[in-house]
């Protein structure tokens, strides 16, 4: 057995229960959430999502984008 999947495995084992990605900053998720308001979150209005934030923003963030998946 490869000894490199096996501490593959015990690693994910570790991890179970924990958020992956980033740390979503609630003042940044309270910013995306009031400016997306009542608009459904559906994958086919990312690109609207994501030009609405560049719009209001000037930029899109890291942190933005955080918030938004977590959204």
């Amino acid at each position: 057995m490869d000894t490199h999947l096996s501490s593959d495995v015990k690693q994910d084992n570790r991890r179970r229960g924990r958020k992956k990605g980033r740390n979503v900053k609630p003042a940044v998720l309270s910013e995306i959430r009031q400016l997306l308001g009542e608009t459904p979150r559906r994958p086919d209005l990312l690109i609207e999502i994501l030009h609405r934030i560049q719009d209001r923003m000037g930029y899109i963030s890291v942190d933005h984008i955080a918030a938004l998946a977590q959204e």
